[in-house]
């Protein structure tokens, strides 16, 4: 504990935020330890784990019980269309943008990223923006995952929900 200190007839007492910083320190060496009483858990409800995460309760050293926290499995490969927008008014070239989960383009990667317009490639990339030229019209704009042999990647075909206006 900070220690008082007197100069003359004064008593100087610590500051109140090294008062703070000793408390914290406290509290974190009683949590660490497996004490703390019977508080209530700092964060995800009464399990005690944090919010959002899963695990099950595993027994430590000395008998003290805890979280096991489970990784998170990872998300499956994914393409997204970031422009043009659903319902958007484009000129004959247009640029698409697009935007990749779990999924490294490149002939010596994971794969291609397919570019369709109304159900035809238009384009097979590694690169993460295309350039499409389209006739005046209404038009259905997708994209999907290919792999190094261009076959499809499963579940990964991503539409604009509404039609794109070439003018």
């Amino acid at each position: 504990m900070p220690s008082v200190r007197r100069v003359g007839r004064r008593t100087l007492l610590p500051s109140p935020s090294l008062w703070v910083a000793v408390l914290a320190a406290l509290l974190l060496l009683t949590a660490a330890c497996g004490g703390g009483g019977g508080a209530a858990p700092a964060a995800g409800g009464a399990s005690g784990q944090p919010a959002g995460s899963s695990g099950s309760s595993v027994q430590g050293p000395a008998g003290q019980t805890g979280s096991a926290v489970t990784p998170a499995q990872p998300t499956a490969p994914a393409v997204h269309i970031l422009e043009p927008f659903a319902s958007s008014t484009v000129p004959q070239q247009f640029t698409v943008r697009l935007a990749v989960d779990n999924f490294k383009p490149g002939a010596q990667q994971d794969g291609f990223i397919v570019v369709q317009l109304d159900g035809k490639t238009v384009a097979t990339t590694d690169q993460l923006q295309v350039t499409v030229k389209a006739s005046p019209g209404t038009h259905a704009l997708g994209a999907m995952l290919v792999d190094a042999q261009r076959k499809p990647v499963p579940g990964t075909a991503a539409q604009v929900n509404e039609a794109i206006t070439v003018k």
